[in-house]
């Protein structure tokens, strides 16, 4: 079954299921209206019988007989239906068919207490309501009975109409039902003829948006926004791929010229092929380091560590305590106790290449500073600065700026910073240690910022 006859079969069906049910309702209520009434006219006759002569003192069959007549006459139009009940049991009736008589009647006739007993029974195949009334002290009773065919013809012509107006408003509201889910599905239709397209073809700068700001407009504009991701994170891995190829090119060119000279090994001397063993060693390297970076930016999109709070001034001090062992340089660390919310591993990651990218850099004895403070983390080193021109472009993949460029590096450490930081919901920052150092300071400050944890 298609959504669109789904949603119209639930339609008819809750509407169906309301309509009957406030029919029924309708005729419960309306049905205990009209018995009320008939119960109602029941005992106005049994006390105007009662008025008509039959009292505690009257006790002979000639005097109930003759208040049985007048009672007749009184109500000789409609099909009400009277006798009497003496205080012995004997019922007295003016037609050759007396009203059904049993114990609790006989009962009530010798009962001294006015009481009365209102039941429903059937007569020649009809149900009729029947009032029975103690007359008190003793006195007998008298019997009121009338046909309920009235009220049963009233009943069923209600049945029929809420029969009738239950179809028809099931009918409308399918018709409804149909034109709200042709409405609806017809906009999913479109969507899914796009999805269909972006499946097939890969086209990934289709639009599904529809222009509404109800669940379906909304669930256009996330496929839209899913699909302008999607079409960011291909031209991102197109670009890496270039900018990976480009740098490439550089290393396996040297490596072939080098391989290619060894090939003639026996017109070179001894310091000539110790030198082309040496650059060989160090394309290698660089190749080797190029390929890992190039991994771990793919592999660092795919992250799936869990966000936690991280002491960042002691992640921070960690980090630089192993790189001053690994790399046997002097480094300064000067931390408070600043949290943060983020994945631990990556932000260690990115101290590591901020430390990694000065202690390259720092060719200097002086010692790297690293300092954290209120989310701020700041790596200080003593080497050669930055250009006003290379800073904006520091963070960009692959980007060396003239002086780096004599520096074995692959461009992608502080691209991998930046990345990261972003997906903390931070920025990554970067100047000269002469504009803020004083002029005669040397070197760069890289670093990045975090929102502080505010529970801390």
């Amino acid at each position: 079954m298609s959504f669109r006859l789904k949603v119209t079969a639930a339609l008819v069906v809750l509407t169906a299921l309301a309509s009957v049910s406030v029919g029924l309702l309708a005729f419960r209520s309306t049905s205990a209206e009209l018995r009320a009434q008939l119960d109602a006219s029941l005992r106005l006759s049994a006390a105007q019988l009662s008025r008509e002569g039959i009292t505690s003192d009257s006790r002979r069959s000639r005097q109930m007989i003759e208040a049985l007549r007048a009672l007749q006459e009184f109500t000789a139009a409609s099909d009400t239906m009277t006798q009497a009940i003496g205080p012995r049991g004997r019922v007295i009736t003016l037609g050759e068919t007396g009203l059904p008589v049993d114990e609790s009647d006989v009962a009530i006739a010798r009962n001294s207490a006015v009481t009365e007993s209102l039941r429903t029974v059937i007569v020649d195949g009809q149900r009729h309501r029947l009032l029975t009334r103690g007359l008190g002290s003793g006195a007998g009773a008298v019997q009121v009975m009338r046909s309920m065919a009235e009220i049963e013809a009233v009943q069923r012509g209600i049945a029929r109409r809420i029969v009738l107006v239950s179809a028809l408003v099931s009918a409308v509201a399918g018709l409804i039902g149909w034109l709200v889910a042709w409405r609806m599905t017809q906009r999913l239709t479109a969507l899914s003829v796009v999805a269909g397209h972006v499946a097939k073809t890969g086209d990934l700068r289709s639009r599904m948006s529809s222009g509404g700001t109800d669940e379906v407009g909304r669930l256009a504009s996330a496929l839209d926004e899913m699909l302008s991701a999607l079409v960011q994170a291909r031209d991102e891995q197109r670009r890496l791929i270039q900018n990976a190829g480009h740098e490439l090119r550089t290393p396996l060119t040297s490596l072939r010229t080098n391989v290619y000279l060894l090939s003639g090994s026996e017109s070179l001397t001894d310091d000539e092929r110790q030198r082309v063993v040496a650059d060989l060693r160090i394309e290698t390297e660089e190749l080797s380091t190029l390929v890992n970076e190039v991994i771990d930016l793919a592999a660092d999109a795919q992250n799936d560590e869990p966000f936690g709070t991280v002491n960042l001034g002691e992640l921070a001090a960690s980090v630089a305590h192993r790189a001053g062992q690994r790399s046997g340089r002097r480094i300064e660390i000067n931390v408070d106790d600043s949290y943060v919310v983020g994945q631990s591993k990556r932000l260690a990651r990115c101290v590591s290449n901020l430390l990694e990218n000065a202690i390259k850099f720092d060719t200097s004895e002086k010692p790297i500073r690293v300092e954290c403070h209120t989310g701020v983390v700041s790596v200080i080193d003593n080497g050669p600065g930055l250009a006003d021109v290379d800073i904006p472009m520091l963070f960009e993949r692959f980007y060396r700026s003239d002086e780096a460029r004599s520096v074995p590096g692959s461009g992608l450490g502080l691209a991998i910073v930046a990345e990261i930081i972003r997906a903390h919901n931070g920025y990554v920052w970067a100047r000269d240690r002469g504009s803020g150092d004083g002029p005669s300071a040397r070197g760069a400050v890289i670093g990045f910022t975090l929102p502080v944890a505010s529970e801390f």
